[in-house]
């Protein structure tokens, strides 16, 4: 286990996104696209942000993935794995002209 790893402030305790941090050192986020089933990459990149004390993710939620069965089951574990160690912020794309 590293230094970071044994000092790492937990989810629980870390700063909600759009809050001001109380350290007074700017907040640094990051934007990843992860595809249906890259469930290795997602550990991966959760692993570097936290080696590198980045706790905020942007990251693409595709519509048209939601309306396939590999689709559902991946976003049902992927943003709650996301949540679990990092502010979420989703964006849906490619959403369909029937509901948009």
């Amino acid at each position: 286990m590293t230094e970071r790893q044994r000092t790492a402030t937990p989810p629980e305790q870390r700063t909600p996104a759009g809050a001001k941090q109380k350290t007074g050192l700017p907040e640094l986020g990051l934007m990843e696209w992860f595809r249906p089933g890259e469930h290795e990459r997602v550990e991966r990149v959760l692993a570097d942000m936290e080696r590198l004390g980045i706790d905020h993710i942007r990251t693409g939620v595709s519509w048209a993935d939601c309306y396939t069965e590999e689709g559902r089951k991946w976003y049902k574990w992927f943003l709650p794995r996301l949540a679990r160690s990092v502010a979420v912020l989703p964006c849906f794309t490619y959403t369909p002209p029937s509901i948009g």
